[in-house]
Parts: C-alpha cells; structure tokens; sequence
C-alpha cells in the first residue's frame, strides 16, 4: 500500500502576515487576495514553495522519497493569516535486494584535441567578423537552411535567424563525405544531395559571409568572458576541463534515462501515482511556459509539435514516469551499494564545479541552493561509477580507478 498524498502546510502570522498582505497589496486588491485569487497564489508559491519544500524535506526518514505537485498549491485568507497549502506524494525505497542487470550498453565517452579546438573556435564566433562573398568555402557560414531526409521523413534541420547562421564547418563535423559537394555553391543556390540510396541533404543558401576569426590573446581571451587565463595555451587547458565537464555529465544523464526504468520495471518496484504526479505536474508547467514564450498560446504549440492534448499529456506522462524511475534507481542504488560517502571525491569535485563557473565569472557558492544542488550532482556521479564498477568492471578497470574527476 502507498501513503496517500498530503499536504503540505505554512502559517503566516503577525508581523509576517502584515508584510506579506503589503507586499500583494501593490500589484493585487485585497478583494483579489482574499476570493483565493490564482495569480495571487502562483505569487505566494514563489515566496514560499521552495522554502515549505526545503522544510519537509527535513522530516522525511532515509527510506523516502518526496515529489510535491507545484500545480496544487493554493491558500485560504483570513483577516489575521494566511494558510499555505501544497500536495506532496511519497515513495518509499523497497525492502528487496535491487539486481542491476550488465546492459552492455554503457558509452563511456572521450574527447581529443579537435574537440577542445572546435570549441573554443565555435566560442570565438561571437568576436568574428562577417564579410559578404558568393560561394561557399571551409570558412564561411551562411543564411538558409540545411536539413538531412530519410525518404520522405525529416531527420534533423538547421535554420538560420537573426541570432545564428549556419557554419560549413558544423556540416563538415557532422557529415564529413557532403563537404566537397557543397563547397562552391552560390548565394540563391538550393541543392539536394543523395547520401545514401534512401537518405538525402537539402541545402538553401540565401545570403554568404566569409568567417574571420580574431587572434587569440589575453584581450581576446578577456572578450570571451573567461577570466584568469593568459595566453592560447591556457584558454586550450581550460577549454578542455570545461569540456570535459560537460562531456561526462551528459553521459551521467543520458545512462540513468537509459538504465533507470528498465532497472525499476526488471525490479518489480510499485511506484506511488502521487509520486508521479509531482513530476508530472512539473513538466506541464515547463511545457506550458515554453508554449507561451515562442508560440504565445498552447494551441499553436500543439500544433506545431504536431500533437493533439491527448497526445500531450501521454508524452508528459511518460516523462514524469521516467523521471520518477530516475530518482527512485539512484536512491535504490544508494541504499543497497553505496554505504558511506566518498568524501575526498566529493571534495575534489565541488572543488572542479565552482572553479570552472569561476572562470567565465560566477560564484556559484553564492546560488541560494548551492549546497543541495551540489550534493544532488554529486549523487548522480556516484550512481554512475558504482554502476559500472557492478556490471562493466573492466570499463571501470580502464577509464576510472585511480583516475581524477572528470575521468576524460
């Protein structure tokens, strides 16, 4: 049996109270604040929701896990306090031994000096110089478009816009055998390219420009936004660490999207509705602010994506459920394979975050949830290492022990 969803409870009271009611009293009426006003309450859950979660958070046993449904959360007015209200679901851990079985299909990535280049080439896009020319070369970049087909179905496509063109060089990373043919085409040209016996290019080129690329050195370097390094040789090293990092989180996230439900599903672990719904009602609330702020409304966002709300809610559905058998692998794994916490690791890889956001200029230390978020991050990395040690240790033999953070 699942504990049945709760709620969540806070009282505002006394002087809180009455700096609260001011604070709403300059955008709202208090005819709007006391009828239970959802703008008002939507207000209300970003003054308190985070801190109410934070809180409850701190009452849970080692064996829960806790989702909180953002959409549910309301308040009842009264003339001396407020009452805040948000619903919350538990899952809690099994009580089974939890058998990760050997997929096979652990990507353990790498990353080589072309990379690092690329990157800090693609970085100094922004510093470049734009000259008009008539015809494509290895340096130029372009207004139009460049999309990949497979028969008649649309595999990838990019767009230029006001913000960003198209570079050869991205085609050239991505499909090194089209770069001949499209060298040499001129502005107005549209091209379709075979490149395979069912898969096919199509190429639009509308307005041409010739890339010039500023010199790297420490006024260039300081133009990028990246602070403490001098010279070419010093941006490379910090690139690479950057990359680096970048690298190995994707890989953390995508093996737990890909390991996490088929290991809660193999494991016949019940996951609580409630707790779903929390994850669910987070995701719809993304979905619609990202519905409002590229297509101003809901309908022409499903229409774009091609779907119907059904359709909609079936995909948000599967998310939450994925997202719900995220957390409960990480922390089934936690409870069953990792009993203490590796504190040097832990050290040196806090240490690694905060000093790659100090070189492009943030202290992330000073980030209101720095020091949940960093141990929730952290978290994540044990579960991979302690995965691969249990089903690839030779992949954990080669690419890890005795190894430092970042492991690439």
């Amino acid at each position: 049996m699942f504990k049945e969803a709760s709620w969540i409870k806070k009282e505002i009271i006394g002087a809180e109270y009455n700096f609260v009611i001011e604070q709403l009293l300059q955008n709202y009426s208090r005819e709007e604040i006391s009828s239970i006003n959802q703008t008002v309450a939507w207000k209300l859950y970003d003054m308190y929701a985070g801190w109410m979660s934070v809180e409850k958070r701190k009452n849970l046993s080692d064996r829960e896990l806790i989702s909180f449904v953002d959409t549910s959360f309301t308040y009842e007015y009264f003339k001396d306090k407020l009452v805040l209200k948000m619903r919350y679901g538990i899952q809690e851990l099994s009580n089974k031994p939890f058998i990760i079985k050997d997929t096979k299909k652990i990507y353990f990535p790498s990353i080589s000096d072309n990379d690092v280049k690329r990157k800090i080439k693609n970085e100094l896009r922004v510093l470049a110089n734009y000259n008009s020319n008539d015809s494509l070369k290895i340096n130029s970049c372009f207004d139009g478009s460049f999309s990949i087909w497979k028969k008649d179905n649309l595999i990838s496509e990019m767009k230029s816009n006001e913000h960003s063109k198209i570079f050869v060089d991205d085609i050239k990373n991505n499909i090194p055998e089209i770069l001949l043919q499209i060298l040499g085409i001129r502005e107005g040209d549209s091209r379709s390219i075979p490149l395979n016996e069912t898969t096919k290019a199509n190429i639009n080129v509308e307005k041409i420009y010739e890339v010039s690329y500023p010199k790297i050195n420490k006024e260039t370097i300081e133009k990028m936004n990246i602070f403490n390094v001098e010279n070419e040789k010093e941006l490379f090293e910090t690139m690479k660490k950057q990359l680096a990092l970048n690298v190995i989180q994707k890989s953390i996230k995508s093996y737990l999207e890909y390991l996490a439900p088929r290991s809660v599903f193999d494991n016949n672990i019940d996951i609580n509705p409630d707790y779903v719904e929390g994850f669910y009602a987070k995701y719809v609330l993304k979905e619609h602010g990202i519905a409002i702020e590229k297509f101003n409304d809901f309908q022409t966002y499903l229409k774009y994506n091609e779907l119907t709300e059904e359709q909609f809610h079936e995909k948000v559905k599967k998310s939450a459920v994925d997202k719900a058998c995220i957390e409960i692998f990480i922390n089934e794994v936690c409870d069953k394979y990792i009993y203490q916490q590796d504190n040097d690791l832990f050290e040196y890889f806090k240490k690694e975050i905060i000093n790659s956001y100090k070189t492009i200029g943030r202290d992330i230390t000073q980030d209101q949830f720095f020091n949940e978020n960093i141990k929730i991050t952290f978290l994540h990395l044990e579960v991979f290492l302690t995965v691969i040690k249990i089903t690839n240790p030779k992949v954990y033999e080669e690419r890890i022990k005795g190894k430092k953070f970042p492991y690439i």
